[in-house]
């Protein structure tokens, strides 16, 4: 089962402090800053995280700033599992690297997920915070846990569209150009081929090329890799090249041919 955690602070700068908090997952966990200073509102929160099993994961969404406010006021086991908490917001952007949204705000995000409903994050949400009732607060932070379940269902999208066989492909770096993975193969695997290296090993692989974005047509630009491996293709182009991406779609499907084919040669 997937969990999904929302911090919200005072303010972004010097004496930030938590004011209110949300988890989802079997069931909503939201809690506000309480009035007597002497109420450990935060001991919800030191629970929920203290048992949440780490099989489970865990996703903040661009949460670095809260989690360092938060951090003094959790228990010793509770911040070790938050330091295995995923964030949206990387993931997601690791994988679309080669063809950047136009954004990466929540809600944005939950927009490819399928949520329309309204969402109130970061600096927004502290202006919110201090005029809200106390219902309206709660409805909100249940939109924004929503908003993120619908991020991470886009992400699941994604994964699907990076997976072939025992491969999923999880990043993708420009410059240089880099495409990292996991993958469920027994062996270890090296490839060196002309100007590629292919390493694969404990479960990961990493494949560095010398793709280049180069000029398609007048107006579009595409991700070129010089070869004559044998790939089919999904645009014409001309003999010893491979097209990875051109503008705005890229090719999964070579993607994972090319790697797929790499790693054949290892045997």
């Amino acid at each position: 089962m997937v969990y999904f955690l929302q911090i919200y602070c005072s303010h972004y700068g010097p004496k930030a402090r938590p004011v209110a908090y949300g988890i989802l997952g079997e069931d909503f966990i939201i809690e506000r800053e309480a009035e007597d200073p002497a109420e450990d509102w935060i001991a919800p929160l030191n629970r929920a995280l203290e048992s949440l099993p780490i099989q489970n994961t865990l996703y903040l969404f661009h949460g670095q700033f809260e989690t360092r406010i938060l951090w003094p006021y959790l228990t010793k086991k509770a911040r070790e599992r938050l330091e295995r908490a995923a964030d949206l917001y990387d993931e997601i952007k690791k994988r679309t690297a080669l063809a950047p949204l136009a954004s990466y705000r929540l809600s944005n995000l939950a927009l490819q997920g399928g949520y329309v409903g309204s969402v109130c994050v970061g600096e927004d949400f502290s202006r919110f915070f201090k005029e809200a009732t106390p219902e309206a607060l709660v409805e909100q932070i249940k939109g924004n846990l929503n908003a993120m379940a619908a991020a991470e269902k886009y992400l699941q999208q994604l994964k699907s569209r990076l997976r072939r066989g025992d491969l999923e492909i999880d990043g993708f770096t420009l410059h240089p150009f880099q495409i990292t993975g996991k993958t469920d193969g027994a062996m270890d695997r090296y490839v060196q081929w002309d100007d590629l290296l292919y390493v694969e090993k404990a479960g990961r692989f990493t494949l560095d090329a010398p793709a280049k974005i180069l000029p398609y047509d007048a107006e579009r630009r595409a991700l070129v890799l010089e070869s004559d491996m044998p790939i089919e293709q999904s645009v014409p182009v001309p003999e010893g090249y491979l097209i990875f991406a051109l503008d705005p779609v890229v090719y999964y499907d070579t993607l994972l041919s090319f790697i797929h084919e790499l790693r054949n040669k290892s045997r």
